[in-house]
């Protein structure tokens, strides 16, 4: 009888430590990444992005911009800090909310690409922040590439609070979202915009045609003295 006992305790106990199991592993935080397969950044060309608030607009200079998003299908926010670009060996910022913290209110990031239309895009507000608890967030990250030559490389970054394998030491209380630009044509679609914009942006030219003969000219006034 004993022994039946012990065997049904242990049954329950394994149950239970199962059960458990399974609902730590469904609260895990996780993070699902779309947009890694495609790493063709956007060419951007001045004038083609730019800040909205009231009567005031600050256009975007020449750069890139990658498109990612972000679902978080567990029950908890998850922080992410440190997001930026490594251009050629060096840091590039990426332009957020705070990039523009000067003007009066909050402002609308609008895209006019001339070429795929255009409409208001969501920029990170900070290079911190956080992914809320069952969102999927859309996201545009630019960087200027007017301050250096072209670059010939370019990687995004962003680290998030996720723990990890072995568990132990600073770095296991973070993980690392890291991917490499495909630069290919990049430039090329750059100096291309840049042709099409100009185009819009100039002037329309008016040539205004004078008559030969118009009411008042000489030669009218030299008709109406014969008769």
């Amino acid at each position: 009888m004993s022994t039946i006992i012990s065997v049904i305790s242990l049954f329950i106990a394994a149950i239970s430590a199962m059960f458990t199991g399974l609902n730590l592993y469904s609260n895990r935080a996780v993070l699902i990444k779309f947009g890694e397969d495609d790493n063709h950044p956007l060419p951007v060309v001045e004038n083609e992005i730019y800040a909205y608030s009231g009567k005031k607009t600050v256009s975007f200079n020449n750069g890139i911009m990658f498109h990612f998003q972000i679902l978080n299908p567990s029950p908890k926010d998850i922080a992410y800090f440190n997001m930026h670009f490594v251009s050629d060996g060096r840091i590039a910022q990426v332009w957020t909310m705070k990039s523009f913290g000067y003007m009066e209110k909050e402002p609308k990031i609008i895209m006019t690409d001339p070429i795929k239309g255009g409409g208001e895009i969501n920029i990170p507000y900070s290079t911190q922040g956080t992914f809320k608890a069952h969102s999927f967030t859309p996201m545009y990250v630019f960087m200027s590439t007017d301050e250096f030559p072209f670059p010939q490389k370019v990687s995004f970054q962003f680290n998030y609070s996720v723990r990890h394998f072995p568990f132990i030491g600073k770095k296991s209380y973070y993980k690392k979202f890291s991917i490499n630009l495909d630069l290919t044509n990049v430039e090329l679609g750059m100096k291309s915009k840049q042709k099409v914009m100009k185009q819009l942006t100039s002037p329309v030219q008016k040539s205004l045609k004078t008559n030969q003969t118009p009411p008042y000219s000489k030669r009218r006034k030299h008709n109406l003295r014969k008769k």
